[in-house]
């Protein structure tokens, strides 16, 4: 349901507009697509043949080689577009950030698994090699999700980071690789603290969030991107039910309601990229139906593996705790970067989240007794 749910809410809502835009359904099908490759991965992992460790260490090698690649596909005249913030020719310096920190804490994951392998001695000369791979990875990672100077995407990072630490205390037996891990916020601090123009942007969230408490001041980004969450509640319930659509909202934002009481840069910013917000953008374009499909997105993943969380810490030396592990980082990571981006909006991150979300849904759908033995 959780899979089928966006693609519904569209069709759904727009049939209640009399409008149909086929470009918003192309992420949600992304997610429709995913639906046989969960019966798939749930037949695997329920008969054996699926390898975990395995299957885990390909995401984090294959994270760490986008990561590489990444740094292959920056764009000059991008990047003096954003004032000296890296970009790609693609994608834009903060969905970049936010890629990144995702790609960062999946190299993270793929670095504590190599370690438990090197304590047991086995494929020694592989191992080592995985650890060349994510460590070549991480160095050029942080570079990166430092020169996007993309806050979400901080926010974000240090949010799948801090339940990664968290996470690597259940393995005892192995838990030098928390303390591994706990150089990796340090180090980003030490490059924070030596470039100035990295400490303005980090000490700007707080200064942004409190002139905005105070003032309501819309001329700053964060301003701006609060005055957009203030606006989306008061456009939802114009429309709670069938939302306004992608074309209804830019138009709904310009009449003279709004154009008293909010700022221009906030309504210009709202009707051409919506709030910003992963959440309030489905319910602005699809109403109630939109935003029940976005907090299933957003939050039942995340309920599913907290759920069993206690299941989790007994079978932490298990080849079966792998699963719910990177899910558990990987989508606490993504509700953090819904509240400053949709990062179920863009095609090819919609496509990782649809792949992520079924094999998380495929380990849940096992009996609780039978992923702790």
């Amino acid at each position: 349901m959780i899979l089928v749910a966006p693609f519904l809410a569209i069709l759904v809502a727009s049939t209640l507009r009399g409008d149909l835009l086929l470009r918003s359904l192309d992420s949600p099908s992304r997610l429709l697509g995913a639906v046989p490759i969960y019966f798939l991965l749930r037949d695997a992992i329920d008969s054996g043949d699926l390898d975990m460790e395995k299957l885990v260490t390909a995401i984090a090698s294959g994270a760490a080689i986008g990561l590489i690649t990444t740094s292959l596909l920056l764009d000059d005249s991008r990047t003096d577009f954003y004032g000296g913030r890296i970009a790609t020719a693609r994608v834009d310096t903060n969905a970049l950030g936010a890629y990144v920190g995702i790609l960062l804490c999946l190299v993270l994951t793929g670095l504590w698994l190599t370690n438990r392998k090197l304590s047991r001695g086995a494929h020694r000369r592989t191992a080592h090699a995985l650890l060349a791979l994510y460590l070549i990875g991480l160095a050029i990672g942080i570079h990166l999700l430092l020169e996007t100077q993309s806050r979400g995407g901080w926010i974000g990072f240090l949010t799948g980071l801090m339940a990664l630490l968290y996470l690597t205390t259940f393995d005892r037996r192995n838990a030098r690789i928390a303390n591994v891990l706990l150089l990796v916020p340090v180090l980003i601090c030490t490059i924070l603290l030596s470039q100035e123009r990295h400490i303005e942007r980090a000490l700007s969230i707080p200064k942004e969030i409190h002139s905005w408490l105070i003032t309501t001041q819309q001329s700053t980004s964060g301003g701006v991107r609060l005055s957009m969450v203030q606006l989306s509640a008061d456009l939802f319930f114009e429309k709670p039910l069938a939302g306004h659509g992608e074309r209804g909202l830019s138009e709904q934002v310009l009449i003279d309601k709004y154009s008293s009481t909010y700022a221009r840069q906030t309504l210009h910013d709202i009707a051409g990229a919506g709030p910003h917000n992963g959440i309030l953008d489905q319910a602005l374009e699809n109403g109630i139906l939109g935003l029940t499909a976005a907090l299933l997105l957003f939050l039942a993943p995340v309920l599913l593996v907290m759920r069993n969380l206690s299941s989790l810490r007994r079978s932490a030396a298990c080849e079966s705790g792998l699963i719910p592990r990177i899910g558990l980082v990987y989508f606490l990571q993504v509700l953090a970067l819904t509240f400053t981006s949709n990062p179920y909006g863009v095609r090819m991150f919609a496509a990782l989240n649809a792949l992520m979300l079924a094999l998380l849904l495929a380990w849940c759908s096992k009996d609780v007794k039978e992923v702790s033995t």
